[in-house]
């Protein structure tokens, strides 16, 4: 697609990020917003630091993204939570016309109680953010290993 090069013309080389000196988290952190087409783990991990991010699924009429995602019934709950608090968008116009109404104002509507809520929802059911982690895991393995 050349989307460097098309960035480059639109928006100057200044509003471009040379991803190869900056780290990723640092990047996410430092952005207004952030614009999301795959729910993995780029999306899983803006939501998880509490960045504005929105989902764009214009291709949820083909069913591509229902079957490699929001296939069950609780994955679909959780879209149509997106989709209610302007988390998601179904195409790049109803995206771009949200944002363009809201970019002075995109931290009033991300820290809207309904659009954390539902930011939570999803961590919660597909994000583990367990604060022991690295303890639960050792037990987990090392149970495990005496096993094998």
């Amino acid at each position: 697609f050349n989307s460097e090069i098309r960035f480059l013309k639109l928006f100057g080389k200044s509003k471009i990020e040379n991803f190869s000196s900056i780290k990723y988290a640092d990047s996410v952190l430092n952005s207004k917003l952030v614009l999301c087409h795959v729910p993995q783990t780029s999306y899983t991990e803006c939501l998880f630091y509490n960045v504005p991010t929105v989902l764009i699924v214009d291709d949820l009429e083909d069913k591509k993204i229902e079957t490699s995602f929001f296939d069950t019934r609780e994955k679909k709950k959780i879209l149509k939570k997106f989709l209610q608090t302007n988390m998601a968008f179904t195409s790049h116009d109803l995206a771009a016309k949200f944002i363009n109404k809201n970019w002075e104002k995109i931290h009033i509507w991300w820290n809207n109680k309904n659009v954390q809520n539902a930011r939570k929802a999803y961590l919660d059911n597909f994000f583990a953010t367990d604060q022991n982690f690295e303890k639960n895991w050792t037990k987990f393995i090392n149970q495990n290993l005496k096993k094998i």
